[in-house]
Order: C-alpha cells, then sequence, then structure tokens
C-alpha cells in the first residue's frame, strides 16, 4: 500500500516557520514516503549493468541514499528562498533529491565513470562487500541482482513511445486529472511505486491507469 503524500506541502510551510518545533514530524514523512523499494530502484537505476558490483550491502546504501535525500531537503525547504508547492510537486522534488543522492553515492561506492564512458574509475570486484568489512555478502549480491530485474519489470502494463504519450496527454488533460498526473509523471522517470505515493493510490490503480492509456493510444488513429 502505498503512502499519500496529502499534507506535504502544509508540513514544509509549518517547518520553515519553526523549524526546531515541526523538523522531526517532517523527517518521519520523509522516512515513510521514501519505501525501501523506492529508493532501491534509484539505485538500481543510477549503477545500471554495474549494480552487483556496489561494495557495500543494499540495506545499507539504500539507508544511506534516503538519509543523504531527507538532508538535503530538510536543507532547502529551510530556505526562505525556496517556494512551498503543491503536494505532488513538493513529492516530485522530494522523490529527485533521492535520484540525485543515488547517483552520487554510487559514484562514491562504485567510482565516477570514466571520461571515454567505458567504466569506472575505480576496480570494480567480482563480489560485493559490506562496508568497512572484507567479508563477502552474498545476500547483498542477490538482493541487488533482483532488484535489477524489478526495475526492467516494474511497468509492464506500459510500453509506448513518448511521442504518443504526450499527444495522448494533451488529449485527457481537463477531462482526466489522475491519469494526467500519473502519465506526466511516468514520462518524468518515475516508477510506478513512486507514482502511487505521489497520486495517493495504491499500485493496482496505477498499473489500470497504465492499461487505460496503452488501450487509448492502440484504439485511436489520433496518436
Amino acid at each position: 500500500m502505498s503512502t499519500s503524500i496529502s499534507g506535504l506541502s502544509n508540513l514544509i510551510d509549518t517547518y520553515k516557520a519553526e523549524p526546531e518545533e515541526t523538523g522531526n514530524t517532517l523527517a518521519r514523512f520523509l522516512i515513510k514516503l521514501l519505501t525501501h523499494g523506492a529508493v532501491k530502484n534509484k539505485i538500481v537505476a543510477a549503477a545500471g549493468p554495474e549494480a552487483h558490483h556496489i561494495s557495500m550491502s543494499l540495506n545499507h546504501l539504500v539507508e544511506e541514499v534516503r538519509q543523504d535525500a531527507i538532508a538535503t531537503c530538510l536543507t532547502k525547504f529551510r530556505n526562505p528562498d525556496f517556494s512551498v508547492l503543491t503536494d505532488a510537486q513538493s513529492a516530485k522534488y522530494v522523490f529527485n533529491a533521492v535520484k540525485h543522492a543515488a547517483h552520487a553515492l554510487v559514484d562514491r561506492h562504485l567510482g565516477s565513470k570514466r571520461a571515454d564512458g567505458k567504466g569506472r574509475s575505480k576496480g570494480l570486484s567480482n563480489f560485493p562487500f559490506k562496508w568497512h568489512t572484507e567479508k563477502a555478502d552474498p545476500t547483498g549480491y542477490a538482493a541487488v541482482t533482483s532488484a535489477e530485474a524489478d526495475v526492467v519489470n516494474s511497468d509492464p502494463a506500459l510500453v509506448l513511445v513518448q511521442s504518443q504519450i504526450g499527444a495522448y496527454l494533451d488529449s485527457i488533460q481537463h477531462s482526466n486529472e489522475k491519469l494526467h498526473l500519473c502519465m506526466t509523471l511516468y514520462l518524468d522517470g518515475f516508477t510506478q511505486t513512486e507514482i502511487a505515493a505521489v497520486i495517493g493510490v495504491d499500485e493496482r490503480t496505477i498499473r489500470n491507469y497504465f492499461q487505460k492509456a496503452k488501450s487509448a493510444i492502440a484504439n485511436s488513429q489520433d496518436f
């Protein structure tokens, strides 16, 4: 079941006014929003085919990315120049912070990509290792390997050309706001789990939205 984003912007607004009194409440909300699966998908997407070489257990890296993203968000939200957005826009900002944290931490643990785009600056081992130890971590290896499959199969109902989705979005902009938001987030790279969290519905509903869009595009001559 997804976590609703309802009230996120109000929490941010309150945090800007009284950061010392409301910081913990906002942080707990963000922790609940950033589920293990949502963070894991960002890590695997950032690592690409080298995900199984990550030099620490997946659970530890998920928590490191989550904490880094939350710290980034709290700092940004506290900035006097930051304008409080709608709940959906605020949630999108939070998930983008996770995406950037995942890329930064993957670069730290794998080494930045070389200028020629071939491999990374650090030598990669055949097995991942737990952080600060020399013991192989086959459990972490299996978890990251299976996570790759999760990303590949995250949205099985939707295989569409982006130009088709764009034309379809124009046609439903005012008639179906939730479906329009769902497809907009999909184009922005959000996973099924993240879209469900932003909209405040379960993942089955998101799959139904995807299937509805796919059918509408397939049956129309206009897209």
